[in-house]
């Protein structure tokens, strides 16, 4: 499922692609790599920055990835990630290596109850993911938080978003019923999306951290977006959401936890709450710095906010630095501060 989401994402973000057209390789970036020889993999890896490949083969791709850094380091990676796009439409390459920075992350069991969502709600939801599908064909990406879901600026997309919001808004106790129980990974993915177009709750919050733990990364990714929704619409909503029960997933092997966690955190470390920010530096330092210089300014950011807030750099002049790049001299002064947070106590609150 988690290379069906990438092929999705790579295709609906590139709606001037055909199938005889390629994408390019803007960069390929990598995480969990303490104590990993970089070099050594750049120079097994299949394909480089300005390298092409087309869109049917990147299963492909993936793969000769895999077997590549296996022959090299002994281990496939723990994951290869192709994530559209950069500034200039180019294609981004996650590796995820099996070094000292990637933590064994603990998820729940997988859920043996026979709970399904009905066929009216999995219409409604692809009605929804349809129009979205084409709005950003069009090249309209954009939307609005503010109401605690994502609401397209695409006229006709947020229609059926609203529609979305009024199901669920009936419907919520049955949703997050499939949500916690369902054995089956294709409704739960689809019932973390709903239950982020609910009315705001404790119990919708405190459904959605419990999903973030999810043994499938689609449903956690699913989740912590819904969060971040959340968390961005309102301060009182961010101030319930117990950013501790993120921070592990800073450490994971797999691309989506570290960029949906890191989007999320950034949201809640605005705040600069002393007990998070200790957690941050106890428990996920060097993943944030790896995080920190990655090529894509967009998914980079996260961590270099939540690096700069660490290190205790004044608002203001931290998005100055950030706006100009001063990334290293962030990270210095971290590396050579000492470090205070070791007695960080991180407790994760999940029941509301």
């Amino acid at each position: 499922m988690k290379l069906l989401i990438l092929v999705a994402m790579l295709t609906a973000a590139a709606p001037a692609f055909s199938q005889n057209e390629s994408f390019t390789v803007g960069a390929v970036d990598f995480y969990g790599s303490n104590g990993v020889n970089i070099n050594l993999i750049r120079a097994a890896i299949p394909l480089r920055e300005g390298d092409q490949f087309s869109p049917d083969s990147k299963e492909i791709v993936v793969a000769r990835f895999k077997k590549a850094i296996k022959r090299v380091t002994g281990r496939e990676p723990s994951d290869v990630a192709p994530v559209c796009c950069d500034e200039r439409g180019r294609v981004v390459i996650y590796i995820g290596l099996r070094g000292g920075s990637v933590g064994r992350t603990i998820y729940n069991l997988s859920p043996r109850g026979s709970a399904r969502l009905p066929r009216a709600a999995l219409q409604i939801h692809r009605d929804a993911e349809e129009a979205l599908l084409n709005a950003m064909k069009k090249g309209v990406s954009g939307e609005d938080d503010s109401h605690g879901y994502a609401l397209s600026l695409d006229p006709e997309t947020r229609t059926k978003q609203l529609a979305l919001h009024a199901y669920v808004a009936r419907h919520s106790p049955m949703v997050m019923r499939v949500l916690v129980s369902s054995r089956d990974v294709g409704h739960r993915q689809i019932a973390a999306e709903l239950l982020g177009y609910d009315d705001r709750s404790t119990k919708q919050i405190a459904a959605l951290i419990h999903a973030s733990r999810d043994v499938d990364d689609g449903v956690r990714n699913n989740a912590i977006r819904a969060l971040a929704v959340l968390a961005r619409s309102s301060s009182e909503a961010a101030a319930i959401i117990s950013g501790e029960c993120l921070v592990e997933l800073l450490n994971s092997g797999f691309w989506t936890d570290r960029n949906k966690s890191a989007e999320l955190l950034s949201i809640l470390t605005a705040q600069r709450d002393p007990q998070l920010l200790k957690c941050l530096r106890k428990q996920a330092l060097t993943s944030l710095i790896e995080m920190a210089r990655w090529s894509n300014r967009g998914h980079s950011h996260s961590a270099q906010l939540m690096l700069g807030r660490i290190a205790g750099i004044e608002e203001k002049t931290l998005i100055s630095m950030l706006a100009k790049q001063e990334v290293e001299p962030i990270i210095n002064s971290l590396t050579t501060q000492k470090n205070n947070g070791a007695s960080a106590n991180c407790r994760c609150r999940e029941n509301l």
